[in-house]
Formats: C-alpha cells, sequence, structure tokens
C-alpha cells in the first residue's frame, strides 16, 4: 500500500437559483470569483473548481466583461475549471435530446474560453438515467462525480451504460462535495475535526489518492488552503498533503486503479443508506415540467428538423444560431433543482416565463423553415381577402404516415383596419357554409367538421404592416394524406361540401362507448371506462379511476398519510363528436377539492384512445392521481428514459435507510404494464411520474399540491432538505390539463415498438393554413430512417452551421442494421459523436442512402452536408 495522498480541492457548489433567484444570488456569485481572480492575480489562489457549470462564468462575465481575459487565462491553464454542462440538470426531468444541448452549450462555452472539460460532473442530481456513461463517452469524458442515487462502499467504480461503454466514476462519501468546509487551520481545533473526516474518506478509499473538498453550497473559495494544508501535514506525518485540482487528483487515482473493479450497471436512483435520493420531486411542480417538456419536443421534432432541411439551401449558420437561442432558456431551466421544482415560487415564475420564450422563438423558426421550404412569399398574399388557400401537412417522423389530425381553417369575414382610416374601406364576405380539401391528384379528402367560432387573424409579413382580419374559423378532423418521412403535401383548400364516409375512420360514439373496427372505449357511468383491442379480446375494465389523497409532505418528498379516495361524483357521459373519423366524449365531475372534466377521444385508425383530464384544483396539500388496476403484476414496468428503456419492478423499502421510498418514479414519454387482466401503455409528451404498485396497480400523477419548500417533521424523511420557504404556488391551484394516450397491449411488447406508438400519438402531421396563397411542395423532399429497433433522436443544423446531424438510437439488445434515406441527396457524410466531433467518413449513396449499423443500445450520430 502506497503512503496516503490527501487531496485538498477546492470548489464551490451554486446553486444558480434556488430558495432564491438567479438576481438575488448573482451579487455573491461575482464577488466570489472577484475574491478568487484577485488572488490568482497575486499568485496565492488554489485552483478552483466552479461546480462543472459553464453558466456561471457566463453569468461573472455578463456582470464583469473586462475580467475575460483573466479567466480565460486561468481556465486554459487548469487553474478554474467549468463545464462540461451549462447547468447541471436533473437527468430524468429533460429529454433525452435536451441533456445533449445541455452538454453542446457548455462545452462550447468552455472551449471558448481554451478550456476543455474532462469529468462529467454531477454532485447534487437527484439520480443519474443508465444511459450517462455512453451520454458523458459522446463528449470525450473520462470520469463521472456524483452523489445521490448510489450507495457503494467505495470511491471509485466502473459505471457501464446499456451499449457496454463504461465511465470511471468517483462517487462522493455520505457527507458529499462539503466534508472538508468546516475544516479549521487552527491546528487544536483541526485536531478534533479532521480523525472523523478522515476516517469516512479513508474507508472509502480505492487507491492511495484521497480527495478532500473544500466547498458547499454558495461558498466562497477558500483563500488559506496553503496553510490548511500544512497544518493537515503536521496531523499526517506519513502521508502527503497538497493542494490539487480535481483533474490532477483524478489522474493520479486513474494510475493506480486495477483491472478488477467490478462494473455497476442501470440507472442510480434508488433511496439508499447513503444519502437522500429525493425521488418525490417527479411529481412537484408539474404543470411546469408538462410546459417544459412540450417545449422540449417542439423544439425536436419540429424546429430543429425544419430548419436542417430548409437550412441545406445555404441558411443553416443562422438557423443553428436562432435555434441555440431558443434551447437557451429551456437548458436553462435544466439546472437541477429548476427542473426538479424545488425552488421558491419566484424562480419557477421564471421558469416559466423562459419556456413560453422558447416556445414563441421555436414557432418563428418553424414559420420561417416552412416558408422556405415551399416557397412561400408571405410578402405576396397579406391583404388578400380570399379564404382558399393551401393547408401544408408536414409529417414529423422518419417514417411514411398518414393519419386523422384536427386543423382551424380561418374564412375570411371582412377587414380589421388599424391606424386612421383615411378614405380606406373595410372589406367584407361571406365566408362559405362548408369548405373542401383537395389533395394533389384531385380527389377530395375526407372530412368532419367539429365546430366553428368567430376570431381575428393576424398575418405578418417582412416588408408590410401585418394584416388583421375578422374570420370564422372552423375546427376540422380530416385524413391527412400519407406524407414520406419529413415531407410536406399541399391541400387545397376551396369552398365545397365534403361528407366522410364511416368507411373514412369507421369511429362511432355514443353515449355508452367509443369505439372503431379495432379498438372499444365502454363507457361506465363512475367515469371510468373499459378498454378492448378488437376483435376478441377481453377488455380491462375501471381505467382512469381519478383519486385524491392527503400529501403533507414538501416540494422534494411526498408524505401520505392517507386514506386515498376515490372522485366518484360524475354526470354523465356526453357526445362531443360523433365520428367517423374522430369521435369524443366528455364527463364532468364535481369534488369539494378539485372539479374537472374527463374527455376520450378516439380517432380513425389509431390503436390508443386518448384522454383529457382538465381540472380546477381547489384543494391544498393533496396528491391527485388517474388509476388503472390491472390485476396481479406480471413483470416490472417497462419505462422510457433518456436513450434507453428502464425495466423497473416495484419500488420497495429496503428498510433502515435514510429517508422511505417514493414509490413513484419517472418516465419519458411511455411506461408499460402487465397484470393478470391485461397490459396497457401510458403515453405522454414527455415527463411524467407513474407507480407500479404491489396490487398491480398503475397509477399516473396529475398533480402534488404542496405549499413548502422543505419541512423538517416528516417521517418519510427526517430533516430539512433546504431552507424553509414557503411555496403556495407550489399548490397548483386553479386550471390544469393532462393529455395522454392509453393503449391495450399484448403481455409483452418491445421497447421500439412503445416508441413506436408514442410517435404516432404525440408526432402527428402538423397543419398549416397559408390563406390566399397556392403553393406547391416539393414532392421528392424529405428524410426517413429505416431498420427495426432503430428510432430518431435528432435531425438538426450543427452547431456550426455547416451541415445536418443525424442521431437515431438502438432500443434492441442486439445490433440493427439500418439506413437513412435523405433527399435531396447529400453530397457526403461522416460519423461523429453526439458532441459533433467527426470519427472518420461514412459511405453514402448517389441516391442518399447512408447504411448504418448500430450496437445494441447503440447512439449512432452523422453529419451530412
Amino acid at each position: 500500500m502506497q503512503p496516503l495522498t490527501f487531496h485538498l480541492i477546492s470548489h464551490t457548489h451554486w446553486d444558480r437559483e434556488w430558495y432564491l433567484s438567479r438576481a438575488r444570488l448573482l451579487p455573491r456569485l461575482v464577488e466570489a470569483i472577484d475574491s478568487w481572480l484577485d488572488a490568482a492575480s497575486a499568485g496565492t489562489a488554489a485552483p478552483f473548481l466552479l461546480d462543472g457549470q459553464a453558466a456561471l462564468l457566463a453569468d461573472y462575465l455578463a456582470v464583469r466583461p473586462e475580467r475575460r481575459g483573466e479567466v480565460a487565462s486561468h481556465v486554459r491553464a487548469g487553474l478554474l475549471a467549468t463545464g462540461p454542462w451549462w447547468v447541471l440538470p436533473d437527468g430524468f426531468v429533460p429529454s433525452a435530446e435536451a441533456l445533449i444541448r445541455n452538454l453542446l452549450r457548455g462545452t462550447a462555452t468552455t472551449a471558448a474560453l481554451g478550456g476543455r472539460a474532462h469529468v462529467c460532473y454531477a454532485p447534487d442530481a437527484f439520480g443519474h438515467p443508465a444511459a450517462l456513461p455512453a451520454l458523458a463517452r459522446e463528449f470525450g469524458l473520462e470520469w463521472a462525480l456524483i452523489w445521490r442515487g448510489y450507495g457503494g462502499a467505495r470511491d471509485v467504480f466502473r459505471w457501464r451504460a446499456p451499449d457496454g461503454r463504461d465511465l470511471r466514476t468517483y462517487h462522493l462519501s455520505p457527507d458529499g462535495y462539503e466534508i472538508g468546509a468546516g475544516l479549521p487551520t487552527d491546528p487544536t481545533a483541526l485536531a478534533r475535526a479532521w480523525p472523523a473526516v478522515r476516517h469516512t474518506l479513508v474507508s472509502r478509499a480505492s487507491t492511495s489518492q484521497v480527495a478532500v473538498f473544500i466547498g458547499a453550497d454558495h461558498h466562497a473559495p477558500r483563500l488559506d488552503l496553503a496553510a490548511l494544508a500544512s497544518a493537515l501535514a503536521r496531523l499526517e506525518p506519513d502521508a502527503r498533503v497538497v493542494v490539487s485540482s480535481l483533474a490532477d487528483c483524478l489522474e493520479a487515482t486513474e494510475r493506480e486503479l486495477g483491472p478488477d473493479i467490478a462494473p455497476v450497471r442501470g440507472e442510480l436512483r434508488r433511496t439508499t443508506r447513503h444519502v437522500w435520493a429525493l425521488q418525490g420531486i417527479h411529481g412537484t411542480r408539474l404543470p411546469l415540467k408538462r410546459a417544459q417538456s412540450r417545449a422540449e419536443l417542439w423544439l425536436e421534432r419540429g424546429a430543429e428538423p425544419l430548419a436542417a432541411m430548409a437550412g441545406r439551401a445555404g441558411d443553416n449558420p443562422r438557423q443553428a444560431a436562432l435555434l441555440r437561442a431558443a434551447w437557451e432558456p429551456l437548458v436553462s431551466n435544466q439546472f437541477h433543482d429548476t427542473s426538479a421544482g424545488t425552488v421558491a415560487d419566484s424562480v419557477a415564475q421564471e421558469a416559466a416565463r423562459r419556456v413560453e420564450n422558447a416556445v414563441a422563438l421555436g414557432r418563428e423558426i418553424i414559420s420561417s423553415a416552412v416558408h422556405r421550404l415551399v416557397g412561400y412569399d408571405p410578402d405576396v398574399v397579406v391583404g388578400t381577402a380570399s379564404s382558399d388557400g393551401t393547408m401544408l401537412v408536414f409529417n414529423p417522423r422518419a417514417v411514411t404516415a398518414g393519419a386523422v389530425v384536427t386543423a382551424d381553417i380561418p374564412l375570411f369575414l371582412r377587414d380589421i383596419l388599424v391606424g386612421p382610416p383615411r378614405g380606406r374601406t373595410a372589406r367584407e364576405a361571406v365566408a362559405p357554409a362548408e369548405i373542401t380539401l383537395i389533395a394533389r391528384d384531385g380527389s377530395a379528402v375526407a372530412t368532419q367538421t367539429l365546430g366553428r367560432r368567430q376570431g381575428i387573424e393576424r398575418r405578418d409579413a417582412r416588408h408590410r404592416y401585418p394584416d388583421a382580419d375578422a374570420v370564422e374559423v372552423v375546427r376540422l378532423a380530416f385524413r391527412a394524406p400519407a406524407v414520406g418521412g419529413l415531407g410536406i403535401a399541399g391541400l387545397r383548400i376551396v369552398p365545397g361540401r365534403s361528407i366522410a364516409a364511416a368507411s373514412d375512420g369507421g369511429v362511432r360514439a355514443t353515449e355508452h362507448a367509443l369505439e372503431h373496427s379495432a379498438l372499444r372505449a365502454a363507457l361506465s357511468s363512475d367515469g371510468t371506462f373499459a378498454l378492448a383491442a378488437l376483435p376478441g379480446r377481453n377488455g380491462l375494465e375501471g381505467l382512469a379511476q381519478v383519486e385524491s389523497e392527503p400529501d403533507t409532505g414538501d416540494c422534494y418528498t411526498a408524505e401520505l398519510p392517507g386514506p386515498v379516495r376515490r372522485i366518484e361524483r360524475f354526470s354523465s357521459w356526453r357526445v362531443l363528436a360523433e365520428g367517423p373519423l374522430l369521435g369524443a366524449v366528455r364527463n364532468e365531475f364535481t369534488d369539494a377539492e378539485c372539479a374537472g372534466a374527463v374527455t376520450l377521444e378516439l380517432r380513425g385508425g389509431e390503436p390508443f384512445v386518448r384522454l383529457m383530464i382538465d381540472w380546477d384544483n381547489r384543494g391544498r396539500d393533496r396528491r391527485l392521481r388517474l388509476r388503472f388496476p390491472l390485476g396481479k403484476p406480471r413483470g416490472p414496468a417497462v419505462a422510457g428514459s433518456a436513450f434507453v428503456v428502464e425495466r423497473r419492478a416495484q419500488e420497495r423499502d429496503a428498510g433502515g435507510g435514510a429517508e422511505q421510498s417514493a414509490g413513484t418514479a419517472p418516465a419519458q414519454r411511455y411506461v408499460a404494464a402487465a397484470g393478470s387482466r391485461g397490459a396497457i401503455a401510458l403515453l405522454a409528451p414527455g415527463h411524467f411520474e407513474y407507480e407500479w404498485t404491489e396490487a398491480g396497480h398503475l397509477c399516473f400523477t396529475l398533480l402534488r399540491s404542496v405549499g413548502e419548500l422543505s419541512r423538517g417533521d416528516l417521517a418519510a424523511r427526517p430533516g430539512h432538505a433546504a431552507w424553509p420557504t414557503s411555496t403556495p404556488e407550489a399548490q397548483c391551484q386553479g386550471p390544469g390539463r393532462v393529455e395522454i394516450a392509453i393503449a391495450p397491449l399484448p403481455q409483452s411488447a418491445r421497447p421500439d415498438a412503445l416508441h413506436q406508438l408514442w410517435e404516432r400519438a404525440f408526432l402527428l402531421p402538423a397543419a398549416r393554413v397559408l390563406r390566399g396563397a397556392v403553393v406547391s411542395p416539393p414532392a421528392n423532399a424529405g428524410i426517413a430512417l429505416q431498420g427495426e429497433g432503430l428510432v430518431v433522436s435528432a435531425i438538426k443544423p450543427s452547431e456550426r452551421g455547416d451541415a445536418m446531424v443525424l442521431r437515431a438510437v438502438n432500443l434492441r439488445d442486439e445490433p440493427v442494421a439500418g439506413r437513412w434515406i435523405i433527399s435531396p441527396p447529400p453530397a457526403s457524410a461522416a460519423r461523429a459523436r453526439a458532441d459533433e466531433t467527426p470519427q472518420g467518413p461514412a459511405s453514402i449513396t448517389a441516391d442518399g442512402v447512408l447504411e448504418i449499423l448500430a450496437g445494441p443500445h447503440e447512439i449512432v450520430t452523422y453529419l451530412v452536408r
């Protein structure tokens, strides 16, 4: 055994926003970095780890731009460490691609200062997804550092991703990153404090290299580390005590590591004796989480692919820059406390505004890209009074797809004049009683009118004032024609009558059932329904029970003293749309704490029923859920996660831990479970919380109502997780809405099949009306992905704007061969990492076929030009 080396590592963990807003914490950050830079200028500063998130230096330099040269010099020299993240994320709330956008922004910011991160630094996240080692490797990172979610006895382990790649991982002790924060320099006081710290660290050490982290939340860097090192050296005559950086410590550790360290596999999020995992956060401030998820999806599968295809005509650098601007607020919201919802109300309000800004910019990017792709010039048609026009239908999937979709079609009524009249006369017209959609081949598209209302349409242009018109808006369901992957079809909008025959969708809605030839939802008077795949399969009864229960916990931890109370005061099912393309029924409920309505919708050809639940929450300190009883469990639940699918058995307490198990778990986009009575999948746009109970009930959390950031009197988690702060807005009172899809399944379903179901539910063809314009989208433009088991992860402009990024993931346990088909064909292609570093040329045919081979669970990225 070599003599011990104690590495004193100066750092801070800086919650960019938490119990205080970013504005309240920014002056402290500026003062802290100023103090370190001043010491560095005097030659007395120790290497400083600025928490692994480059946003902190960006925040500082926005206030102190005159010190950029000093900052860059110390980053280049390795004295000031930052990155690889933009902000330290939670690993389960953001989408997989959103995590990549975080790393892209963080590594770019670090590189702009002349530095490079080596450690996937995640010291305070609420658990870690199984794919994090692979994601780190995709960015050239050699180590990870974690704390929560794992309870191993040693400080170093190999963490193996589902694709087989390993990542050396340093695991903080139960005292975490602040274990050495209170060590004094006074010899007498240090002699009393050091033995306990020493025992904790040395008892876990895998090598003779021992990291002693000196810092804590929002602590300015200590400037007396040399004195502390000298005092410790006197207590440790047989050891070395050095003031070090994390990179130097891990480099020395790596030299001593043997090859026999058993790998750890899978996600790290379970409650252990080690430290609180705080899994109750997945149900906290769910309206904000849902808005964030929808915005991520809006950018990933709408704005990015459209911008990438439009950018191939020479607009890539601008589109890439606009997309980075759209992602910035969403990536900033990934900060682990912000995305978890464990923040003050003022912080949550700022996060909600950031989501709104991202969506607004995403909409403009989409409009610009669509106009470029189809050759539409708004300057030409603004001011026209016609109700005719073109319905554009964009297929966001990379396979040929058509579906029953809905759209609002504005019909001109009269001009709305803005500004002094100056002799202008408002034009008027009578909206046609019926409208018809005509496909490229001249055939009429099947339609179903869902309703009409009065409204105002404003049309913007590049070189003219906006044109505002009073319009009659027709809500229409129609069968979108099959469109190739990422293709756009055009339908002519003309006056006339077009009625869908029953065979066009076959949907029939009554007060008793929703059904078509392959699916039937039988409606019960208690607000639930039975769901059966046809023909001949027994239905699952009692689905979507709405229930409420007390939750006296806080933003981190649920405390559920019971009892669970089912909401039973439903009215009766009322038909909103009879079919044949789309059927919908609605049932309202009343309760002392929460009133609302359940709407079920079935569309022609879809193998699932859509459920929308609206509510007005008047309760406090409650949890509201949907319950789906499936019978005695037959295996684990299968839940989507970042780049992988997790198989999770019921969450149980091992006993004696630092906190009680939450019982619930996070999912991305879908969860499936099977019981003795049948199996279903629940599909949602992004993150949600579920529970798979020992009784065989799959539960979906609608909301948690809690009013405190942290409480110190919980049985589930003794002790405060944060400073006590009132959070009345975390009660989530007022209106709310959730949309999910529910699909009956055979007893088992492959992960890629679940993903395809999710795509069918939430990547519907998107309709956009160009009133007064006749355009013909190119028939041969688009991108397709072929290969069983392969799913699209990203289609986007590269960060430099000089290429298009195509990324797929293999969700299967075996290698999969596939191909991208790109039209018009690109000139070249290269294999790349997720950080867009080329790894070598790839062969692409003259007709745009890019052959790929993906190993089990592999992330496969290409740059095409």
